[in-house]
């Protein structure tokens, strides 16, 4: 990439950091492909981006609160 093209890509990618998004699908070479908005700041707009599926992390299943037993 050109340093004009890391500068520019380097906001969205640090701001899907830490965050999850729903895959969208995936390309042609098996990338996945994520479609987001950025409400504010620099890069703020529509954005997608397509990522190699081993730098994503799958969430993990939350287990629903124990309840207390009744009676």
């Amino acid at each position: 990439m050109t340093r004009s093209s890391r500068a520019e890509s380097r906001p969205v990618f640090e701001h899907l950091l830490g965050t999850y998004r729903r895959i969208a699908g995936f390309d042609a070479h098996g990338h996945a492909e994520l479609f987001f908005r950025i409400r504010g700041g620099r890069a703020k707009g529509m954005h997608w981006v397509a990522i190699e599926p081993f730098l994503l992390r799958k969430p993990v299943a939350r287990r629903p609160a124990k309840r207390p037993r009744a009676g």
